[in-house]
């Protein structure tokens, strides 16, 4: 494994760098130079560091542990750093409502923006992306993948398509469903 392995979405990359770089400034701020002598107690004071930051979240933190505790098993079946380091990296407790977002858009309110838009002149990326997923029930990773070839002008269809050697892939990889949302 390596940052930027064949078959990593841009997004995997750009997510296992940051979480990488957060905990080198740790290094950094606590002069520690060699990764082989690190312990468990190393990354519990990393995530109080990152708690004093105050502008992250737990569901945040307990990513960036996720992908530091991956690149640490990776040091460990090279020999790196010793067996069972990676084990020893205490993660948060993260409860259901950590993780899930509870804010909902009502029918009501979509109305109101869909009634507003009516009488725009214009559209604006943001609306169409609101349209497609409110109107479509597209997600939200799959209308950002869009490209105008996934549209069939003649046919007045979109389909969604799976391409991740163009930078744009379904989160689940190849859709299985067929009808409004889900080409």
């Amino acid at each position: 494994m390596y940052l930027g392995e064949p078959g990593w979405a841009d997004w995997t990359f750009r997510d296992f760098s940051y979480d990488l770089t957060r905990f080198l400034e740790y290094c950094e701020y606590r002069d520690i130079t060699d990764f082989r002598e690190r312990s468990g107690p190393d990354f519990q004071t990393f995530k109080e560091w990152r708690k004093r930051d105050g502008h992250i979240c737990l569901t945040t933190l307990h990513a960036q542990l996720a992908n530091i505790r991956v690149f640490v098993r990776w040091a460990e079946e090279y020999g790196l750093v010793e067996e069972g380091l990676a084990d020893g990296i205490d993660m948060p407790e993260l409860k259901k409502s950590d993780v899930v977002s509870y804010v909902r858009l009502f029918p009501d309110e979509a109305e109101a923006i869909i009634d507003y838009h009516e009488n725009v002149p214009y559209v604006t990326r943001e609306y169409a992306e609101f349209l497609l997923m409110w109107e479509g029930l597209f997600r939200l990773g799959d209308v950002r993948a869009l490209d105008l070839d996934h549209y069939d002008r003649e046919n007045q269809r979109i389909e969604i398509a799976h391409n991740p050697e163009e930078g744009t892939p379904l989160k689940n990889g190849a859709a299985e469903v067929e009808g409004l949302g889900g080409e």
